[in-house]
């Protein structure tokens, strides 16, 4: 580590480390991680490594350097991987010694290890001390990897590699002491060394970004544009979110942060399109210079270059460049192993003198991966020799041009088989990407589906309906038959695992919930011989018919398709009639054979079949009420006992619609997990009349209040508070928080400014606290609002804060106020809109008052629930109250006391009160007492919740939008 140690004494007052709680000059990190080296090298010896913790600190990049420094290898531990995995880590490589990350490390209470703190304040070191720089040879890390056994393999990496990888990477990138990095990759990964060590040890700034950065590609482009970065290290995928997310943005944070790019943007871990070069060198101006790393955690890295202005015609994705000097790549049949010439594709082959020596503890897969090979060496024939030396199997398909350029090809572990024909998935993939609506794609194989081809596919922009059978003549111009996918998905994006690769298991899970279709349209001639022995699952005629004459219309994509459309005539074939036949056995659990098909072709025919062969039973009465709900709530006729209803469409609002239908109908109140695990009206009828069954009981041994509770959402249990964002703004306003709500506020987010990010949220704890609410209501409302804050905070980490509520709302909004200002904390707005507080009126509140609210609150649902899209789910119960709920929050509202007043404070009556004209109302609902404390008041032409509705809500807007900061 020379230029390393060289460059912190050189440097000694820059800033060398930054991260979200702090900086380190060079001197600082010098000082620091030289103290932790000398004590490390008192406890420890030989080879066997030290573990750090691998959070995402400045502590956890001191450990490191530390360890090298020492000339320990090290292991890290990311605490928020599985016990088990970390379990699995320990037990194989037998750590000596604990460096820490942060403090917060309870998950690792069960490593019975000694423990440096790396941000422990020890004695410091003498001025221009240098450690004696340890064995090239010697282990500098070792690094855990998936294993395709299941058990995570160790790769083991030396100095001298480290070293080499190191000189390697500066030739290309040239980093400079007025470079600002930012460093994303988990300090789990080997590119975390790239991006941590490479501009240390030029005299760069490194910027640790933080994980929620990091999860929030937007966020992370404007960090980018924000702090001056000049050198951006990611992988393609997460550039291309955050890109996207940038030009959804408003003009003028699109122009800023088009204006104010990386000057070099590197990338690694992943093909580099040469669509998305195009793309960001139109978005940036100026455009940066772009660089493509190559490498696995086997070798760290292998090549990279600058990618250059043009494309090749021929390949889709940029190159990966020049071998470093320290490497030899070859590429070779992957069966026999032996070389190809220049241009042909094979497997990827590299070697070295610093190779890795390969697995801990597993040999025969080390000999495996790195195989001793001999290959011709020198290029001219004179001078040619051989000799046998160790490769590393890259598992990378790829070829190498007569001018040494590397290009990687896809997987050579991904050919799948179809009907005998070997295919290559990388060769569709890249044919779906270079049609001109599709962003990006990921072709697998379907085991649980005939081994059908899937092709998951990004859209650019939304597509008409026709769109999957667009692509299939499109691919069919271009590809053999046999190579076309049997099905097109349209996902929103390709799902990355936590190093920024394909998460090939949460894509076939998202595949797995689409509904079924082929898209192909391939004339075969298949036999099918299948056993109909098998019983019919009941339903109704007119479900059945109904849900037949959706199947051909879904198969065939002939939505004008009826009752008598026959199968054949409408251009069903031979294996179009397989995936009818298999969807018809997923939904009634009955196998049909071909020729059963041939002679029933109408749904109209094919029902009288179904009918026929079914069982007597009796029907679940609340099916057909069920589907009835289902297709009312999400506006389509088409929906049967086996649609999902998010699949469907359904969303969090919508979802909160159902569930009142279901408690207005039968007397129960249902959580939203409850429709999660039960989306289909043929599940959650089992679920009701199992549950309503079982309240019917006389020896079950509740009383009659018990089974009247469990009717109630009271019943429910805790849940953490919910919220769903009604806004996403730009980040750089504070956000909105809406009290007490979940669809209340929709219309009044609707009129706030664009930039403003606007969030509802609600805590169904209240509804756990009901007998507290009774024995001590100052501590029931004391646990509410904690929960709240804490809740809150996670959101939003540090002031100042905003809020509003309507009624019980308002009053929240003012005790989670004086709560966060104990704490420290500023709050910019308090908006309490027509909150009453306990005996603002002479009489007791009478019952058709708050009756009218419910009603008018059921409408704002209906209205709101099936036409806003909501971005996250939530749970919990509407907002709409019962009697009980009613009280319970009145007893709550007497717990709050006013003093201290919270700053920014405004007011806003609804002119028409929930009260009877009889009833003397006080002007300010209570808070009067509040004196000159309260001065911004407004008063609104609507009742108490018709201000959160038009036309009401655009003049409501206006006064919030006003006293926002």
């Amino acid at each position: 580590m020379i230029p390393l140690e060289k460059i912190l004494h050189e440097s000694a007052q820059s800033v060398a480390i930054r991260g979200e709680f702090g900086s380190l000059s060079y001197d600082q990190l010098n000082q620091r991680s030289l103290s932790i080296a000398k004590q490390i090298r008192l406890q420890v010896s030989g080879d066997r490594p030290v573990a750090i913790i691998a959070d995402r600190s400045i502590d956890t990049a001191v450990a490191i350097i530390a360890a090298l420094r020492a000339g320990a290898p090290y292991v890290p531990l990311d605490i928020k991987q599985p016990k088990s995995r970390l379990e699995a880590m320990v037990s194989d490589c037998h750590p000596c010694l604990l460096l820490g990350g942060s403090p917060n490390t309870e998950s690792l209470e069960w490593l019975d290890l000694p423990r440096l703190e790396s941000s422990a304040d020890k004695p410091k070191a003498r001025d221009h001390e240098i450690l004696p720089e340890p064995p090239r040879d010697g282990l500098a890390y070792i690094m855990y990897t998936s294993g395709t056994t299941g058990k995570p393999k160790a790769v083991m990496i030396r100095r001298d590699t480290l070293n080499d990888y190191l000189d390697g990477i500066q030739s290309r990138v040239a980093y400079n002491t007025d470079d600002i990095c930012l460093h994303t990759a988990s300090f789990g990964f080997s590119a975390s060394l790239r991006q941590l060590l490479a501009p240390l040890s030029n005299g760069a700034q490194v910027v640790i970004a933080s994980a929620s950065q990091i999860q929030q590609p937007l966020k992370l482009i404007r960090f980018v544009s924000e702090n001056a970065i000049t050198v951006w290290d990611t992988v393609a995928p997460v550039f291309q979110l955050a890109l996207e997310e940038a030009k959804a943005c408003s003009q003028e944070p699109r122009q800023a942060i088009a204006a104010h790019g990386p000057a070099t943007l590197m990338f690694s871990g992943a093909p580099l399109p040469w669509a998305l070069v195009e793309e960001l060198r139109n978005f940036y101006e100026p455009a940066p210079r772009i660089l493509n790393i190559y490498g696995q955690t086997e070798t760290i890295g292998v090549c990279s270059m600058e990618v250059p202005q043009q494309a090749s015609t021929n390949d889709i994705n940029a190159p990966a460049g020049f071998a470093y000097e320290h490497w030899d790549a070859r590429v070779v049949d992957p069966e026999t192993l032996q070389e190809l010439a220049p241009g042909e594709s094979g497997e990827l082959l590299v070697t070295g003198d610093t190779l890795s020596p390969g697995y801990l503890h597993q040999p025969e897969l080390s000999e495996h991966a790195f195989p001793s090979l001999v290959f011709t060496a020198g290029n001219a024939e004179k001078n040619a020799e051989k000799r046998e030396r160790r490769y590393y199997r890259t598992g990378d398909l790829a070829k190498i041009s007569a001018d040494k350029i590397l290009q990687i090809l896809g997987r050579a572990d991904r050919q799948v088989n179809v009907l005998g024909v070997r295919i290559e998935l990388g060769e569709i993939e890249a044919q779906l990407r270079r049609h001109q609506n599709v962003s990006d794609a990921v072709v697998i194989q379907d085991k649980s589906d005939g081994d059908i081809l899937v092709a998951c596919v990004v859209l650019k922009t939304p597509q008409a309906d026709k769109f999957p059978a667009q692509l299939r003549r499109y691919l069919a111009d271009h590809l053999p038959a046999v190579m076309l996918p049997g099905r097109v998905v349209v996902i929103e994006q390709i799902p990355l695992n936590a190093n920024g690769k394909l998460n090939y298991v949460a894509l076939s899970d998202i595949v797995k919930k689409q509904p079924k279709k082929v898209d192909v349209d391939i004339d075969v001639d298949v036999d099918v011989d299948v056993d109909v022995d098998v019983k019919l699952a009941a339903a109704g005629g007119g479900l059945v018919e109904n849900r037949l004459i959706a199947l051909w219309q879904e198969v065939l994509e002939q939505s004008e398709l009826n009752r008598e459309s026959d199968f054949f005539d409408a251009g069903g074939n031979s294996l179009l009639a397989i995936q009818l036949l298999q969807a018809i056995y997923d939904e009634w659990g009955q196998w049909c054979d071909f020729p059963t098909l041939l002679d029933n072709p109408r749904p109209a025919q094919f029902c009288l079949l179904i009918e026929a062969l079914a069982p007597d039973s009796d029907t679940n009465e609340y099916i057909a009420p069920l589907v009835d709900f289902w297709r009312s709530i999400l506006e389509n006729n088409a929906l049967n006992e086996n649609s999902d209803f998010f699949d469907s469409g359904g969303n969090s609002l919508s979802a909160i619609q159902l569930l009142q239908a279901v408690q207005e109908l039968w007397g129960h109140w249902f959580e939203f997990p409850d429709l999660l695990d039960h989306p289909t009206p043929l599940g959650f009828a089992d679920l009701l009349s199992g549950l309503l069954a079982d309240n019917g009981k006389d020896d079950d041994g509740k009383s009659d209040d018990e089974k009247d509770l469990a009717k109630t959402p009271s019943a429910a249990g805790k849940h953490d508070p919910q919220l769903i964002t009604l806004r996403q703004g730009s980040g750089k306003r504070t956000p909105l928080f809406c009290l007490h709500g979940i669809h209340l506020y929709q219309e009044l987010a609707d009129q706030l400014p664009e930039d403003l990010t606007v969030y509802a949220i609600y805590a169904p704890i209240e509804l756990d606290l009901n007998k507290l609410i009774e024995e001590n209501r100052e501590q029931a409302l004391e646990k509410l609002s904690d929960a709240y804050v804490n809740f809150i905070r996670k959101h939003q980490a540090k002031g100042p804060y905003q809020f509003v509520g309507v009624s019980f709302g308002g009053g929240l909004s003012y005790v989670l106020a004086q709560k966060l200002i104990a704490m420290g904390e500023t709050v910019d707005m308090v908006g309490l809109l027509d909150t009453y507080l306990p005996n603002s009126a002479k009489r007791r509140l009478l019952h058709w008052g708050w009756a009218k609210v419910l009603q008018k609150l059921k409408g704002m649902a209906s209205h709101v629930g099936s036409k806003k899209n909501v971005d996250k789910p939530i749970g919990g119960q509407p907002d709409a109250e019962d009697d009980h709920q009613r009280q319970a929050r009145i007893s709550l509202a007497r717990a709050i006391t006013l003093d201290p007043v919270p700053p920014s404070l405004f007011y806003v009556r609804a002119k028409i009160d929930v009260y009877d004209k009889g009833f003397d109302v006080k002007p300010l609902r209570g808070w009067e007492q509040l004196g000159e404390d309260l001065s911004d008041v407004e008063e609104i032409d609507s009742d108490h919740l018709g201000m959160l509705t038009k036309p009401a809500v655009v003049h409501l807007g206006q006064m919030v939008t006003k006293r926002l900061k």
